[in-house]
């Protein structure tokens, strides 16, 4: 096998050189000579590596998909979880509340993450009108974006102490969005998955657009959580 690997690199590198062309080798699945003296798959432009990969996931998966998982990953699980957590603290502390009152209130905020389990059995059990998971999504959109917009409305300086517990209630309506999206989408993806035996180039768009998305969320946070406070974090998230 060795032997035979290190003959078909040697081809690859002389027909390299011959094409003067800066390209890249790969190895093809087949281990015949004949199949891989075909130029298209012995020689292929870095180029196209982009291109390969969203039509991979455009064949399994479909544009109209693949534009939910964008504004989902980018959108709420990335620009929109960046901005609420960093605006949590501040908002707080501009209320006045003591740091064991933070803490309690942070749980309450985060407890739609622990409770995702819960909505996908109800997804799959209980489904709103027509579809399993259209409902909840429209219900969780909803409740989401009244607890951004009370959030957004209401400048924390007066509020007080006493309030509390009703903002850790709408940090937590806000969290219901994103959790709730989170939770679907990923048993959506996952069972295209397994219908379709695709391969994990969505986990590479998930993770990008996640990691992408908590990025610009991270710059927008730098620049108006000094000059601005937490408001405007939490306005950005309403549309």
């Amino acid at each position: 096998w060795l032997k035979h690997l290190v003959s078909r690199s040697k081809f690859c590198s002389v027909a390299r050189r011959a094409a003067g062309l800066q390209m890249e080798c790969h190895v093809c699945a087949d281990t015949s000579i004949d199949h891989c003296l075909d130029g298209k798959e012995v020689l292929v432009p870095w180029t196209q590596g982009p291109v390969r990969f969203y039509r991979r996931l455009t064949d399994t998966f479909g544009d109209r998909f693949l534009a939910y998982l964008g504004l989902t990953y980018f959108g709420l699980k990335g620009i929109c979880f960046s901005l609420l957590t960093s605006a949590m603290l501040p908002y707080f502390q501009m209320m006045g509340v003591t740091g064991n009152g933070f803490q309690l209130a942070s749980v309450v905020a985060r407890t739609p993450w622990t409770m995702k389990g819960w909505v996908g059995v109800l997804s799959d059990c209980l489904p709103i009108g027509r579809y399993h998971k259209r409902g909840y999504l429209l219900l969780a959109s909803v409740i989401g974006t009244c607890g951004f917009g009370a959030l957004a409305a209401y400048p924390p300086q007066r509020l007080g102490p006493g309030y509390v517990w009703t903002v850790a209630l709408l940090f937590c309506a806000a969290n219901i969005l994103m959790s709730t999206f989170d939770l679907l989408c990923e048993g959506k993806y996952s069972e295209l998955m397994r219908t379709k035996k695709a391969g994990s180039e969505v986990l590479t768009l998930v993770w990008s657009c996640m990691q992408s998305g908590a990025l610009f969320g991270a710059l927008i946070t730098g620049i108006f959580i000094d000059s601005a406070g937490p408001r405007p974090l939490l306005l950005v998230c309403i549309p």
